[in-house]
């Protein structure tokens, strides 16, 4: 199992039920020095800002969990980009 910071559609709870029928939340998450945006192709993204935060949802994910999150957020097609980050959850570093 792993873990996923959630942030824009995939905070939907029944958009997760769908995609990642094993996931389990964990607690709310903050990733402190980025900012939320909205790419120029429509999607929600993230980008560094020093002095901003994103507020999103911890998830624990399966592997084919993490498989379909992959198919469905277009990594294998470079829409997005997995990066290992430090996030705060529930209050906790």
């Amino acid at each position: 199992m792993k873990f996923y910071f959630a942030y824009g559609s995939n905070l939907w709870r029944n958009q997760m039920k769908d995609r990642c029928p094993d996931h389990r939340v964990i607690g709310n998450g903050v990733l402190k020095g980025y900012r939320w945006i909205i790419s120029t192709q429509g999607y929600a993204n993230i980008v560094k800002s020093k002095r901003d935060e994103v507020h999103g949802v911890i998830y624990e994910i399966s592997e084919s969990d993490e498989r379909s999150l992959d198919r469905f957020e277009g990594v294998h097609s470079g829409s997005y980009r997995k990066e290992m980050m430090m996030v705060e959850v529930d209050g906790q570093s």
